[in-house]
C-alpha cells in the first residue's frame, strides 16, 4: 500500500481518505544547505518524515513536497542556489492547498515544515488561522508538525539551540532518513569552537557533533510524537 498521493489512482485516493482522512503536506524551501546536504533538503526531509509517520499510523495520504519558502539564505545571507518566494506567494499556495484538501474530505491536514525560518513559519501560521476562520465550521483540523518542535519535546533534545541551519540537528536528522545523501566528507575539519557561517551552516558543527545514530533517535522521537498528536486530533 502506497501512502503517496501522486502515485495513487483516483480509486486508491478515495479509499485512502475513507480509511484515514489525514493529509500530510511537506513544505520546504529550495535552498543552500552547506556543501554536504542537498539543495532540496527542506522538502525531502519533511517528505521522508511524512512517509514514516503515515507508515506508523497505518494510513494517511502524503503529498509531494511544496517548495515555497520565504526568507531563504539568498535573502538572509546572499547564498546561491535558492528560490526565494514572496509572502503573498506562500499564502496563496497555502490557501489553495488547504481548500482543495478540505474539499476532498480530509478531516486533519498536517503541514510538515522543513524550512525553519520564523518569518516563513509565521506566514504559514497566519495563513492557517485566517483560512480556518474563512472556511467556518466545516474546517478540518490544520496544524504544523515541525520536526524541531516535536523533537525538542524529548528530554534529550529539549535544551538544544534552535538556531540550526544545516548544522548538527538538520544534518543528523537527514542522516537518519537518507544516509546516502549526507556527504559529511565535504566538510573539512575546523578547530573546536570555529563556526561554518561562511558555508551557510548555523548551529553546532555537524562534522564534529552529528551522526547517523543521533539522527535515527531524533527521527524516532518525531514520528512517535507526531503519531500521538494526530491520533488525539482524530479522537
Amino acid at each position: 500500500m502506497t501512502h503517496q498521493a501522486d502515485w495513487m489512482s483516483p480509486q486508491e485516493y478515495r479509499e485512502a481518505i475513507a480509511h484515514l482522512p489525514v493529509a500530510l503536506v511537506p513544505w520546504g524551501a529550495f535552498e543552500w544547505h552547506g556543501p554536504h546536504l542537498p539543495l532540496g533538503l527542506d522538502g525531502l526531509k519533511p517528505h521522508l518524515l511524512s512517509l514514516r509517520i503515515a507508515g506508523a499510523l497505518g494510513g494517511g495520504v502524503v503529498f509531494p513536497p511544496i517548495y515555497a519558502g520565504h526568507r531563504t539564505l539568498k535573502n538572509a545571507r546572499k547564498m546561491p542556489y535558492c528560490i526565494e518566494c514572496q509572502p503573498a506567494t506562500v499564502m496563496a499556495i497555502l490557501w489553495d492547498t488547504l481548500t482543495a484538501l478540505a474539499d476532498d474530505g480530509f478531516r486533519q491536514i498536517v503541514i510538515v515544515p522543513g524550512h525553519y525560518g520564523m518569518t516563513h513559519r509565521g506566514i504559514l501560521t497566519t495563513g492557517i488561522e485566517s483560512w480556518a476562520k474563512a472556511r467556518g465550521a466545516d474546517a478540518p483540523l490544520v496544524w504544523q508538525a515541525s520536526d524541531y518542535e516535536l523533537g525538542r519535546e524529548e528530554p534529550e533534545f529539549a535544551s538544544w539551540d534552535n538556531n540550526d541551519h544545516a548544522g548538527m540537528w538538520e544534518t543528523a536528522l537527514f542522516w537518519g532518513l537518507a544516509p546516502e545523501a549526507v556527504h559529511i566528507e565535504a566538510l573539512e575539519e575546523r578547530p573546536e569552537g570555529a563556526t561554518r557561517e561562511d558555508q551557510g551552516i548555523l548551529g553546532r558543527d555537524p562534522r564534529r557533533f552529528s551522526s547517523r545514530a543521533l539522527g535515527e533517535r531524533i527521527v524516532e522521537a518525531i514520528v512517535r510524537r507526531a503519531v500521538d498528536r494526530i491520533r488525539a486530533g482524530l479522537a
